[in-house]
């Protein structure tokens, strides 16, 4: 199990490596806010979803 999450870190810190080595710092910026807003509207329409059963 450990040997799995070690891979996986090792694989994210060699991709943002190579992510800072093209200079790609402001495309990742970008996808972390997509991502962010997305889970946020996801949360919302979920929470949404649920208030008119509760009401």
């Amino acid at each position: 199990m450990k040997n799995k999450r070690l891979e996986s870190e090792e694989k994210v810190t060699r991709w943002l490596s190579l992510n800072e080595e093209k200079g790609k710092g402001s495309w990742w910026y970008l996808v972390q806010l997509i991502a962010i807003g997305a889970w946020i509207i996801y949360m919302i329409l979920f929470v949404g979803g649920w208030i008119p059963l509760l009401v």
